[in-house]
């Protein structure tokens, strides 16, 4: 069992894993955790987690949300994240803008959903990117804005998210050539924060 095990995500749509380092109470609750002894693995984590673990925290996000060991929680979820993410763990900053999308939980938040997908996205996150840009496309918490929209569903799409492909489409068709030649533009000369050649700080 890979320390991948424990990495998984709320929404099954997103299938990127995330690496955990090993360390003491790791092994231990990684062995636990891949015999679906889900609570132990719950014990063994939390410590780890209130001592800021980044890692960790999103896991044990990941086990309120899921239910893995406890009651599902998505208020926990949400702390849990929320402490991940503002520590720049990017599968912790989806999940914070799923939770905030969706009815149920928590109070559904539009705009603090796109907050939380726009730091997944400057990151380069594909899922998030589709998501964003479908939120962006619908006016659906932030201003709406067809280039922008179709920006992070182009690079949704050129990282394999299938269905972005189809919604660029029909998001061009609501826009001028000159937005079109405009958000092509953007394509071409965004990328992801802290890499070459404009090694922008991630937010």
């Amino acid at each position: 069992m890979s320390p991948a095990a424990l990495c998984r995500i709320v929404v099954v749509a997103l299938l990127a894993l995330y690496v955990l380092p090993a360390g003491a109470g790791w092994e231990a609750a990684n062995a636990t955790y891949g015999k679906s002894d889900f609570v132990t693995a719950m014990k063994e984590l939390r410590p780890l987690a209130e001592r800021g673990d980044v890692n960790t925290q999103y896991n044990v996000g990941v086990m309120y949300g899921q239910g893995d060991g406890v009651e599902r929680n998505d208020p926990e979820a949400l702390k849990c994240f929320r402490k991940a993410a503002q520590q720049g763990h990017v599968g912790a900053q989806m999940n914070l803008g799923i939770i905030y999308s969706r009815d149920g939980g928590v109070p559904r938040n539009d705009a603090m959903a796109a907050t939380w997908y726009r730091k997944a996205v400057e990151r380069g996150l594909p899922d998030a990117q589709f998501q964003l840009g479908i939120m962006i496309g619908a006016g659906q918490g932030v201003p709406r804005d067809f280039v922008e929209a179709y920006l992070w569903l182009e690079h949704a799409a050129i990282q394999g998210v299938a269905s972005a492909v189809q919604k660029k489409e029909v998001l061009s068709l609501a826009m001028t050539d000159a937005q079109v030649v405009n958000a092509e533009a953007r394509v071409r000369d965004w990328v992801p924060c802290g890499q070459a050649p404009k090694n922008r700080p991630c937010p």
